[in-house]
């Protein structure tokens, strides 16, 4: 098992109410990850995070460990995810 953590920033604060949270995955990926957050925080969570296609949505960004990654990315033990909506301004 593997113990990843996860923060949450911009709409995806909004959404799960929390700055951080964990979770213990047997197979840890990134996909493994999104599944188990959408159920946590439902399906505003899930639809933040990727069309019907299965697709990243435009201006959502995931890092894990500070690094943008693919869905299969594999995790360690005590990796960081991040999610976090992109701003614009001007």
């Amino acid at each position: 098992m593997a113990r990843v953590r996860v923060s949450f920033h911009g709409t995806f604060w909004h959404i799960t109410q929390k700055h951080d949270d964990s979770l213990e995955l047997a197979q840890p990926t990134l996909e493994a990850v999104v599944q188990e957050m959408g159920r946590r925080y439902g399906p505003r969570f899930s639809n933040a995070v990727r069309d019907d296609g299965g697709r990243p949505m435009p201006g959502m960004i995931v890092l894990v460990d500070g690094q943008n990654a693919p869905w299969n990315t594999p995790l360690a033990d005590n990796s960081q995810v991040s999610f976090l909506s992109a701003i614009a301004g001007g």
